[in-house]
């Protein structure tokens, strides 16, 4: 039998004060972050992006957090959601892991670059210059199949030429979206996912799995380099991540080949053309830098 009065070293133990703090508000406010997180994986698992798509607007919408703990915090979402989808996309082998290492190895410096640039900026501009970037990068969604079918696959590559037409495109298109992950706390998966499929002949499943392999380390990356600075809310990063990388599991294991490519595109478009425009309206008198 335990006894009925605990000794005072454990009740003046950290652990207990750690769950003597969670008051039923901060358990409701974890598993709204957790919701959050899970449902921003899933969508964004489906489209080979890390769903701060719909996580951003949500954090600084419900969550009330600033425009730059919001994005700084978004990126270990990002991470897990990354993580999360290329276990799910793995079992039915579709990740090109060589091509993913080419994406993340120029993207992680890229994303450290991003994620200090970030710092130099108005939070309501930020706010600005990621509804601009939602709305360039929404008709993608539905041009991605075009690209594809456009692209050569008449022409096999020898093993000589593997660098040249895999891993160098690979790796330029890494260093784009390394930086627009740290800059905006998104996946950059809007941009890898087209790109992948134009230099490569990967179905787009293996698009979709190689793009969300692909964020991991330069995620992780902006994580750090936003952590330094302070900016990272870890009592919301974390039921944000666990929501996401489940999400995102989820998704990219057993949801992504029940839905027609076609339907998710237009959704996808809709969805990030409205909150690019509405995010952009909320701060369209901003300036862009200080």
């Amino acid at each position: 039998r335990l006894p009925r009065r605990l000794p005072r070293r454990l009740l003046d133990s950290p652990l207990r004060r750690l769950c003597g703090s969670v008051t039923p508000r901060a358990r409701h406010a974890g598993i709204l972050e957790f919701g959050i997180g899970a449902f921003a994986g899933m969508a964004g698992s489906l489209v080979g992006m890390g769903g701060a798509f719909i996580s951003l607007p949500m954090m600084t919408g419900v969550l009330k957090m600033s425009q730059h703990t919001a994005h700084a915090t978004s990126l270990v979402a990002v991470a897990a959601c990354g993580a999360g989808g290329a276990i799910g996309f793995v079992s039915s082998n579709n990740v090109d892991w060589v091509a993913a290492l080419a994406l993340a190895a120029s993207g992680i410096v890229s994303a450290r670059i991003g994620a200090q640039f970030a710092g130099k900026m108005d939070g309501v501009a930020l706010k600005k210059l990621f509804g601009v970037f939602n709305m360039m990068i929404a008709p993608s969604v539905i041009l991605k199949s075009k690209i594809l079918k456009s692209a050569s696959k008449d022409v096999e590559p020898s093993d000589a030429e593997v660098i040249i037409r895999k891993m160098l495109p690979m790796a330029g298109i890494g260093a784009i979206t390394g930086g627009i992950s740290g800059l905006f706390g998104v996946g950059g998966g809007s941009i890898t996912v087209p790109a992948v499929a134009v230099v490569s002949d990967f179905s787009h499943y293996k698009v979709l799995g190689t793009s969300l392999a692909a964020m991991i380390l330069p995620a992780l990356s902006g994580v750090y380099t936003h952590n330094q600075a302070g900016r990272i809310l870890w009592k919301t990063a974390g039921p944000l991540a666990a929501g996401s990388a489940i999400g995102c599991f989820v998704g990219g294991r057993y949801i992504a080949t029940g839905i027609d490519e076609d339907v998710l595109r237009y959704i996808f478009f809709g969805l990030m053309l409205g909150i690019g425009w509405r995010t952009y309206s909320s701060a369209r008198h901003a300036t862009i830098f200080k």
